[in-house]
This record gives structure tokens, C-alpha cells and sequence, in this order.
């Protein structure tokens, strides 16, 4: 088991990026949290298996299909 910290920038407010995250972490059997930043990044902190961890990063730098990261 592993603990994982991400922050993404690009356009990931507004644009349904937690929904996303939260969704995608979920289907690998992930925990975690995700919030906004003020300077209008998202972090996140996730814990899991390596590989699900490593497909879950592989997911944030595609984004949502609205979000540009």
C-alpha cells in the first residue's frame, strides 16, 4: 500500500476535475482526498496499490474531456 500526493494545474476548475478524480480513484480501489487550491490548481492524495496508483496518474494527465491539464 502506498500514499501518493498529486497537484494538477492547466484548466481543472470548473470543468468537473474532482467529480473525475473522485470517480476514477474509486474504480481503482483508491482513498484519498481532492480540493481546489486558490492559485486554481487541484491537489489530491491518494492511497493505494502501486499499479492502481500509476493508472490513476496516467487518468489525471488526460483530465476530463472538458479540463485542459
Amino acid at each position: 500500500m502506498m500514499t501518493l500526493y498529486f497537484r494538477v494545474s492547466g484548466r481543472v476548475q470548473g470543468v468537473g476535475f474532482r467529480y473525475f478524480t473522485q470517480r476514477t480513484a474509486r474504480r481503482f480501489g483508491l482513498t484519498g482526498w481532492v480540493r481546489n487550491c486558490f492559485d486554481g490548481s487541484v491537489e489530491l492524495e491518494a492511497q493505494g496499490p502501486e499499479e492502481s496508483l500509476k493508472q490513476l496518474e496516467d487518468e489525471l494527465r488526460r483530465g476530463p474531456s472538458f479540463g485542459h491539464v
